[in-house]
């Protein structure tokens, strides 16, 4: 959330230079949040888009690029060293006496056209709002908190309607559309992995993959969602009272119900 916050700013504050500080918390942020999570680099591949103009010289610019190349580079590896050197292992038990990482590898790289159809429709109900529960208001073990449609109503007003001067910057196509791919190849590279680990060989659909998976990608792309044109005149005090007053509401009631009321 701090990288992508920082990368968000850079891009809606064109003749702002960048400076080593902000270089340093924008790319450590993100490689320290992949250090657990590594199968979400092609985030890092976002941050190629910051402008050569704003860096102080053409020498920092391809600090910059350098670095930030040996950080993906780095992150990527974390990830794809260990299953080349060790093999896929043995999978999850969670998943059944199905789950055989070796030959679920084998299948997808024998049957590409199948796979990929399984993976297209996972995640057309993934993706989907009927989905959103798992990461809006959903209590793991304990139950999902109520008032999930004005949540999700909430949810979709902000999406459309937080919008300043500098959303400008960030709504057009050449951030809109690697936003979009690196979302859609991330997400596909976390179903991916759930398949391999998790699912039975073969099978129709993919298994265990949760939608918090989705948590680290919806910032992002949520940011360049909606047009630059929109512009929010309201009072932001009162904006963004209404908006946290309702996310509270939701929270506090939640919490109640799953957690407080089992005791009361």
């Amino acid at each position: 959330m701090l990288g992508m916050a920082y990368f968000l700013s850079e891009l809606q504050q064109p003749q702002k230079q960048i400076t080593t500080k902000d270089s340093v918390i924008m790319m450590g942020a993100l490689v320290l949040a992949f250090g657990p999570k590594a199968i979400y680099f092609p985030i890092l591949l976002l941050l190629f888009l910051i402008s050569k103009t704003k860096f102080k010289s053409p020498s920092h610019y391809r600090l910059f690029r350098v670095a930030l190349s040996l950080s993906l580079l780095f992150v990527t590896a974390s990830f794809i060293l260990p299953v080349l050197l060790q093999g896929p292992g043995i999978g999850d038990a969670r998943g059944g006496t199905g789950v055989n990482p070796r030959e679920q590898l084998r299948f997808i790289l024998s049957s590409p056209l199948a796979y990929t159809n399984i993976l297209l429709a996972f995640l057309k109900t993934y993706l989907s709002f009927d989905r959103a529960e798992g990461y809006m208001n959903f209590f793991a073990y304990l139950e999902s908190a109520k008032h999930q449609l004005l949540l999700l109503v909430t949810f979709v007003i902000t999406v459309v309607t937080d919008k300043a001067e500098e959303d400008g910057f960030t709504s057009g196509w050449k951030t809109k559309l690697p936003v979009f791919l690196v979302f859609f190849a991330t997400v596909s590279l976390i179903a991916t992995a759930l398949y391999i680990q998790f699912t039975a060989v073969a099978y129709f659909t993919i298994s265990g993959c949760q939608p918090r998976y989705l948590l680290p990608l919806l910032f992002p792309l949520l940011a360049v969602v909606g047009s630059g044109k929109i512009v929010n005149n309201m009072n932001k005090t009162s904006y963004n009272a209404m908006i946290f007053g309702i996310c509270s509401y939701v929270l506090l009631s939640g919490i109640w119900s799953a957690c407080i009321s089992k005791y009361s």
